[in-house]
């Protein structure tokens, strides 16, 4: 006969069952999540780069190239055609203003400005010339002139004594028209040596007004040809570094070449260029971020020159605010952010392969031990930073590493 067990025995038992169940339901939900792993596609996120969304500055930049210059850069270039007969300085060396660098051979010159002397020495002897027979004819005419008013009074002398003799009877009416005629006569010359005396003045005027002007025009090129003689001597104009030099003795230069550039290397400023594609979307007075090795200068767009190459490229120049800064060198290549936009407190994210320029993208987000795919909207893009427009807030880390593999699932696990 069977025995009714106890409410003890039935108690243990009844533990004993939950706990193999409990045992068992324990190892089904890790197989479970054991599997789900294999199955679901997973990533190990110290592959990948990844931002956090905070506030701060965003600006949309356009990049552009560019080598750092002299801000001031003095170019002497040949006056004269001639050969390289000296050289008094090295390239490199430091210069200050009045120090000789090289001398040109001025023979010609030299002998142009004999030349220019003698001709002028004639001329002021051809002045004298002119003012002597001025002078001259002038006294020989004044000397007719006295004789010919002496005549003029003693013909009008005559002429009152004839008219009282014809009022007497004692001459006839054509001894006396004679008289008339004879002061009329001498009136006449007189007033021709008058005129005679004008055209003299008025041409020798001319005369030594041409001598004089031709004296000055030799006098001026003169001036122009000891002024090419003394240049030839070619010496600083001021204080600086000899960045280029002709220094090959006996070389020939033609009017307008280059034969030095003297630098001022305590002050810069950037030579830039960039595609004429983006010509549209800046303009003069824009802020520029200038990258030299690791630092950034601050400057401003402040010439566009108005030509475009064949290649399409247009030059530009950017001003720095520390020209002096002591880490810039002659002819340093350096990048460029010309800054279009720019906002101080934007949502941001760091800009990565994830991005492709503004507007709407798809990202994965990091929650816990997934990743979780979202749509976020950008405005302002550059090199460094996303403006977050829409999608994401603030403290959100996003994966920002080429996720293009895993964007048609909505959920990444993490391992």
């Amino acid at each position: 006969m069977d025995r009714e067990l106890d409410s003890h025995t039935i108690r243990i038992r009844t533990i004993t069952l939950l706990g193999r169940l409990g045992v068992a339901l324990a190892v089904l939900i890790v197989s479970f999540i054991y599997l789900r792993k294999l199955i679901t596609p997973n990533i190990v996120l110290t592959d990948y780069r990844t931002s956090v969304v905070e506030l701060g500055e965003v600006s949309t930049t356009v990049s552009a190239s560019g080598v750092i210059t002299p801000k001031f850069e003095e170019v002497i270039a040949s006056s004269i055609a001639s050969r390289i007969i000296a050289v008094y300085a090295n390239l490199g060396s430091e210069v200050t203003i009045g120090m000789p660098i090289l001398e040109l051979d001025t023979t010609q010159i030299e002998l142009e400005i004999t030349n220019l002397k003698d001709q002028i020495e004639l001329k002021t002897v051809e002045e004298k010339v002119l003012s002597q027979q001025h002078r001259e004819s002038v006294s020989t005419l004044e000397s007719r002139k006295e004789l010919l008013s002496i005549d003029l009074e003693r013909e009008q002398l005559l002429e009152q004594r004839y008219r009282t003799l014809f009022e007497q009877g004692a001459v006839s009416q054509f001894d006396l028209d004679e008289r008339e005629i004879n002061v009329r006569k001498t009136a006449i010359e007189l007033r021709q040596i008058d005129e005679g005396l004008l055209d003299i003045q008025l041409s020798a005027a001319n005369e030594i007004e041409r001598v004089s002007l031709e004296k000055n025009i030799l006098q001026q090129q003169l001036v122009e040809r000891i002024r090419l003689r003394d240049e030839g001597l070619v010496k600083a104009t001021s204080n600086g570094v000899i960045t280029s030099l002709l220094n090959e003795l006996g070389q020939s230069v033609n009017p307008g070449m280059e034969l030095v550039r003297i630098a001022n290397l305590s002050n810069y400023h950037v030579a830039g260029t960039i595609s004429d594609f983006y010509r549209g979307q800046f303009y003069e007075g824009l802020p520029v971020k200038v990258q030299v090795g690791e630092e950034i200068l601050n400057g401003r767009l402040t010439k566009i020159l108005p030509t475009i190459d064949s290649s399409g490229v247009v030059n530009l120049q950017v001003d720095l605010d520390n020209p002096d800064n002591t880490r810039l060198q002659p002819n340093m290549r350096v990048g460029l952010e010309i800054i279009t936009q720019y906002d101080a407190h934007s949502l941001r994210a760091s800009n990565g392969i994830v991005f492709n320029g503004g507007g709407r993208h798809e990202i994965f987000t990091i929650e816990g031990d997934f990743l979780q795919k979202r749509y976020v909207e950008l405005g302002m893009v550059n090199s460094q930073f996303v403006e977050i427009v829409d999608g994401l807030a603030l403290g959100d880390k996003i994966i920002i590493s080429d996720m293009s593999n895993y964007m048609h699932l909505d959920q990444v696990a993490i391992r």
